[in-house]
C-alpha cells in the first residue's frame, strides 16, 4: 500500500512539466499514515517501495527463482524495458545475495568458537557470492542492443531516472547505495571510514531502513571477524 501511494504521489507530482506545490489530501494523508506505521519520516519513494516489494513471478511455481527472466514489475511506472530490467536486476541481486546472510552468521559462530577454518569458509562463501553477482546478475543491465536484457542508457535517463527524484530538496530518494548489501558488508568488515560521497550516503541511508534491517545491522556489528 505504501509503495502504491508513493508511486501515485510521484506520478501526480511529475505528470506536468512544472512540479506542483503540494499533494492533494487524498494522497498525502493516507501516505502519511502508512509512513508513520512504517517509521518513515521523509515523504519519499523509497528503495523498498521501488525495488524490494515491486515484483511478481511471471509464472508462479515451486521451482521459480527470482531472476530477471522470470519476473515482472508489480507496479510499473514507465512500462518500458529499461525500467523493468533495471529494477528487476536489483531484485535478482538481492535474492542471490541472501546466501551472504548465512555466511555472516557462520562467520560469527566460528569466531565465537575460535574456529579459524570456519571463518575462512564463511569468507570464501562471501567472495563466491560477490563474484556471482558481479559476473552474472549485474551484467543483465546490458548496454548491448543485441542482448535480451538490453537497457538503452539514453532512454533510461530520460524516462526511468527522473521519476524517483525526491519531491522535496534534501530528502534521500532510492539509489543503488540504498541496497542493504553495501551496509551489511560495511558493518561486517568494520569499515572504518565513510569520507567519500558514496560512503557518507550509504551510512546516512541506514537511518531510513526498515526497523528489522536496522536491527540486523546492529546485531551484525556485535562480533568482529577483523579482530579475530
Amino acid at each position: 500500500a505504501c509503495a502504491l501511494l508513493a508511486i501515485l504521489a510521484h506520478a501526480y507530482w511529475y505528470v506536468e512539466p512544472n512540479a506542483v506545490e503540494a499533494l492533494p489530501p487524498a494522497l498525502e494523508l493516507p501516505w502519511q499514515q502508512l509512513r508513520a506505521r512504517l517509521d518513515r519520516a521523509q515523504e519519499v519513494l523509497t528503495y523498498t517501495d521501488l525495488i524490494v516489494y515491486n515484483w511478481k513471478l511471471r509464472r508462479p511455481a515451486p521451482s521459480a527463482s527470482l531472476r530477471v527472466e522470470e519476473l515482472e514489475l508489480l507496479l510499473p511506472t514507465i512500462g518500458n524495458r529499461e525500467e523493468s530490467v533495471f529494477y528487476l536486476t536489483q531484485v535478482e541481486i538481492l535474492s542471490q545475495s541472501s546466501s551472504m546472510v548465512r555466511a555472516f552468521v557462520n562467520a560469527h559462530e566460528a569466531v565465537l568458537h575460535q574456529d579459524e577454518d570456519g571463518v575462512e569458509r564463511a569468507l570464501i562463501d562471501i567472495i563466491d557470492c560477490l563474484d556471482h553477482l558481479v559476473s552474472e546478475s549485474l551484467l543483465k543491465i546490458n548496454p548491448n542492443p543485441y542482448s535480451p536484457t538490453y537497457v538503452d542508457p539514453v532512454v533510461w535517463a530520460k524516462t526511468v531516472a527522473p521519476f524517483a527524484v525526491p519531491l522535496h530538496t534534501g530528502d534521500q530518494g532510492p539509489s543503488g547505495t540504498s541496497s542493504p548489501i553495501f551496509s551489511a558488508l560495511d558493518v561486517f568488515f568494520r569499515r572504518a571510514q565513510n569520507a567519500s560521497f558514496l560512503g557518507q550516503e550509504i551510512r546516512a541511508l541506514r537511518a531510513h531502513y526498515p526497523i528489522f534491517w536496522r536491527q540486523f545491522l546492529d546485531a551484525l556489528a556485535g562480533v568482529s571477524v577483523i579482530e579475530f
